[in-house]
């Protein structure tokens, strides 16, 4: 915002945007051109992460931030806009409402075309993954649960990956208890 009301050379804005990128601030095609939102509540500034609803926050090519209804707002009350702008952000809205792909990620530490969605909600992580098949689960245990309730479909060394991946829930072993538990 600074640099911004500073008049910073768009050199070094055009920058800066790019390296928001590694703090969740993602670019789409339904919003304002220059306009980025962030799904990432871990990279929410402070002012805004006590809202419990919030789910996403809007970056404008002014650099103001804005949650979901402030973003509409604008959008409506503002003659740089027109109704294709109001239609897109609409589209947008209801995909992130349906629970689209975005916030899933690939991790090395997944059997392959495995994919994760991890939402910090302050007092635990909240993992839900999703298999090769677009299946969800609500958690790596019930994932794991499944891939061993059906062998015959998963690899024995992704089955001992997804069991690795326990301990993210707090799973550990122990001595005590029999080998491979």
């Amino acid at each position: 915002q600074v640099m911004v009301d500073e008049g910073v050379s768009d050199y070094y804005l055009v920058h800066m945007y790019q390296k928001l990128k590694q703090e969740g601030w993602e670019e789409d095609s339904n919003l304002p051109d220059g306009w980025r939102l962030n799904l990432d509540k871990k990279h929410f500034p402070e002012s805004f992460t006590d809202e419990e609803e919030l789910e996403v926050l809007f970056l404008t090519d002014k650099a103001q931030l804005l949650t979901s209804s402030k973003a509409l707002k604008l959008l409506t009350s503002s003659e740089e806009f027109f109704e294709n702008h109001i239609s897109n952000f609409f589209s947008l809205i209801d995909h992130l409402n349906r629970g689209s792909e975005r916030g899933w990620k690939e991790d090395e530490t997944l059997p392959e075309g495995w994919k994760i969605r991890e939402t910090d909600l302050s007092f635990k992580t909240d993992r839900r993954v999703k298999s090769p098949y677009q299946e969800e689960f609500d958690s790596i245990f019930s994932a794991f649960i499944y891939m061993v309730s059906n062998t015959d479909r998963f690899r024995e060394e992704d089955v001992l990956k997804m069991k690795a991946k326990l301990s993210e829930e707090g799973f550990e072993e122990n001595e005590k208890l029999p080998l491979g538990w």
